[in-house]
């Protein structure tokens, strides 16, 4: 069964970008949560890393973290695919870049009013690090995950 393009950008993004957010986002999170002790610089860069995966309740709709991530990982993931067709920059160095900028700076000033909190206007440099490897993580592995559908033209 043949997909329109839009309807492909939907479903292939949005499932790429929740594959991108457990696998890569919080896989980065898990392995920097554990080693990055071990990792010369990374303590004073990026701070202390928190626990991946949380089933906890903190999520704006009183679902659990983890799902409320995956969702949103999967909204990017619809914002990518589209942006990777409308582009022809190389599509994993942008996911990454993307990420590490722009979903960066929607988490800082966005997300948090939707869960009813001011935006941060004054992030501390080792929280920005963080957002920034998480969140180019994600793209990165969005991109990674969207390559065999071949969205691009």
């Amino acid at each position: 069964m043949a997909h329109s393009l839009p309807r492909k950008i939907l479903l292939y993004g949005f499932v790429a970008g929740v594959l991108g957010m457990a696998a890569f986002h919080q896989g980065t999170l898990h392995i920097m949560h554990h080693h990055a002790g071990r990792i010369p610089g990374a303590a004073e860069l990026f701070g202390a890393f928190p626990r991946a995966y949380s089933f906890a309740r903190t999520g704006p709709f009183g679902m659990p973290w983890l799902a409320f991530l995956l969702i949103q990982g999967g909204l990017w993931g619809i914002v990518i695919g589209a942006l990777l067709r409308a582009t022809s920059f190389p599509d994993l160095p942008f996911g990454f870049v993307f990420g590490a900028v722009v979903i960066t700076a929607v988490e800082l000033l966005v997300i948090p009013a939707l869960m009813g909190r001011p935006p941060v206007t004054s992030p501390g440099s080792q929280l920005l690090a963080r957002m920034a490897l998480l969140n180019g993580a994600l793209g990165f592995g969005t991109v990674f995950f969207l390559r065999p559908f071949a969205l691009r033209g």
